[in-house]
């Protein structure tokens, strides 16, 4: 990491971890510190991006390669949506407690791995990992912020019909851009080792996590789930998701052996 990029990570971390005691706040306590909350964190964001572009002009490449370079995308993903997502509706800001913590976690988790400025490894240069790394954590971002959402509805035990028509569209969102995840990905491992599917542990678990939200959009449409069946559908899938992304790579590390 170079003193620049480090100096503006570390001020994305502290302004998140304030986002986050004032969202806390806003939920217990007073309801301006949502608004406070809201204000921090997109500060965060703003030196989360100015840090990734750091990244980016120092190493000539995206962000794609190692855990932290993974970790400060998603991050950025699930803030971006966030903010999308404010606009759409206002009583987003009361899933800000759950989505600053994930992205002050998620940050934290790529910085213990003791970062280094690294070039492109031949095989990551491609474009269509490059878009399969993008809607990953575009992915991510969708499904976290639609199990926050439903877990806010269960810890509150209410049902507001506009946050839950807001999970769902969130749960369609990352549907779609988990599938393609998937197509870029296949993509790109033909041109890589001239075999779409290998039936890898993270590629399985892929295609498990993707039909696990195909089932609950379904459910959905169909049998009309609604109230707690979909919050709880929500945090059920999004832990799948955790499993996929995160808890995969600690049982078996050969989907990255593969590169």
């Amino acid at each position: 990491m170079t003193k620049v990029e480090t100096i503006l990570i570390l001020l994305s971390q502290f302004l998140m971890f304030g986002a986050f005691v004032s969202h806390l706040i806003g939920i217990l306590l007073r309801e301006k510190g949502k608004k406070i909350g809201n204000f921090l964190y997109l500060g965060g964001l703003i030196f989360l991006t100015a840090g990734i572009t750091a990244r980016w002009v120092a190493t000539s490449h995206p962000p794609v390669m190692d855990r932290y370079e993974n970790a400060i995308l998603a991050s950025f993903f699930l803030g971006v949506l966030y903010f999308l997502g404010l606009k759409i509706l206002r009583e987003v800001e009361n899933l800000g407690t759950g989505v600053s913590f994930i992205s002050l976690f998620l940050v934290g988790w790529g910085l213990v791995s003791k970062p280094v400025l690294l070039p492109l490894s031949p095989q990551y240069k491609s474009y269509w990992l490059w878009i399969h790394v993008g809607f990953a954590w575009l992915a991510f971002g969708s499904f976290a912020i639609s199990a926050i959402g439903g877990l806010y509805q269960l810890l509150k035990n209410i049902r507001r019909i506009e946050i839950e028509e807001f999970i769902f569209s969130m749960i369609i969102a990352g549907f779609i851009a988990q599938g393609a995840m998937i197509i870029s990905g296949a993509i790109w491992a033909s041109n890589l080792w001239g075999s779409y599917w290998n039936w890898d542990p993270v590629e399985t678990w892929s295609l498990i996590c993707w039909l696990i939200y195909g089932v609950i959009i379904h459910f959905r449409l169909i049998f009309g789930w609604k109230g707690k069946f979909i919050a709880i559908a929500a945090v059920i899938g999004f832990i799948s998701m955790i499993i996929t992304f995160f808890g995969i790579h600690y049982i078996t590390r050969f989907h990255t052996i593969l590169l």
